[in-house]
């Protein structure tokens, strides 16, 4: 195993970290949608808040980890995606900067009436950042992108992000990111049965529908992204079976109530279908012939990177481990 192979699998790594925690983020800003009016939507919404809110936008901290690293230690391969991509992924950021701005305003201003259109905007963005996210996954995986020397030569434009493969893949993550965030909700509000049970309604139709649309995807790969297919079937099968396997525990999880097998087994899920794509695509990078080892920054500067990836491990991942745990105490004080 190579040093360009150590590294793309640290920063795939970081963006299985993204999805499990950022797609929680994302989901939180869905449920904002789902709860209703009245009493007891205002409730559920502040027990969002109140789980979510203080550590919602430090999670981007994976994303960034995922982009810089892949232009430092990949750079041929972030030359193609920029600019192949630069349409998705600028969509799916503007929804990024939009669901933080209006957090941001929704906070400070008072009254369910002038924040009622906030929290829309809030829902809507947070719905659209994973779809695109999950369409650009989806359009990479047809491998139609012909790179020579970091240049997109074919395969990019609209019909790379845009078609029924892609929208399947990003509704699939639009559902595995809201059951995230309820059955991570779900946890947080026990104690309260009211939130408990209303928070593992929603927790069990996502994750049933994640489940749905994950077997969906392994046929539609098969008709629209045929290399994806069979990786998924050979060196990436483990992976998604135990992903599949994790979805009907969850499911059974939730119907039991027993709510913190339910988002292990999420938690799982997600990061299990992250690995087997990974495994499905690797060693391909970017298209059909921009491997990862071809992508790759010369051997000094792997080892630099990997040595100021370290180095920041030790103080990146005590420091969100340091925030999560104050703000959820802080938080459980404050609802009590």
């Amino acid at each position: 195993m190579s040093v360009a192979d150590v590294m793309i699998g640290v920063l795939w790594a970081g963006l299985t970290a993204y999805a499990v925690l950022g797609g929680a983020d994302f989901g939180a800003g869905v449920l904002q949608l789902l709860m209703g009016r009245g009493a007891h939507g205002r409730s559920r919404r502040t027990a969002i808040a109140a789980a979510m809110g203080p550590v919602w936008e430090a999670n981007h901290v994976w994303l960034i980890f995922f982009v810089t690293g892949l232009l430092t230690a990949f750079p041929t391969a972030f030359s193609a995606l920029g600019s192949a991509l630069l349409a998705p992924a600028m969509l799916a950021l503007v929804a990024i900067v939009v669901r933080g701005a209006a957090l941001a305003f929704a906070a400070q201003l008072g009254g369910t009436g002038r924040t009622r259109p906030l929290r829309l905007l809030l829902g809507a963005s947070s719905a659209v950042a994973p779809v695109m996210f999950g369409a650009i996954a989806g359009g990479l995986a047809r491998e139609r992108l012909v790179v020579t020397g970091g240049t997109v030569r074919a395969g990019g434009g609209l019909s790379l992000w845009l078609g029924p493969f892609q929208l399947a893949i990003g509704l699939l993550a639009l559902a595995a990111c809201t059951a995230l965030a309820a059955t991570f909700l779900t946890v947080e509000a026990d104690g309260d049965a009211p939130l408990t049970r209303a928070f593992r309604r929603v927790a069990l139709r996502a994750t049933a529908a994640s489940a749905g649309l994950a077997a969906a995807a392994l046929p539609l790969s098969a008709l629209f992204a045929r290399p994806l297919f069979r990786g998924l079937t050979g060196r990436g099968l483990p992976a998604v079976l135990t992903g599949l396997v994790a979805f009907v525990v969850a499911v059974a999880a939730l119907h039991g109530r027993r709510d913190r097998l339910a988002r292990g087994a999420i938690v799982l899920a997600t990061a299990a279908l992250m690995w087997g794509w990974g495994l499905a695509q690797f060693p391909r990078l970017v298209g059909p012939r921009l491997t990862v080892a071809e992508a790759a920054a010369p051997p000094v500067e792997l080892r630099a990177v990997a040595v100021a990836l370290g180095a920041g491990a030790v103080l990146l991942i005590p420091a969100l481990g340091l925030l999560y745990g104050a703000f959820r105490r802080q938080a459980r004080s404050t609802g009590s």
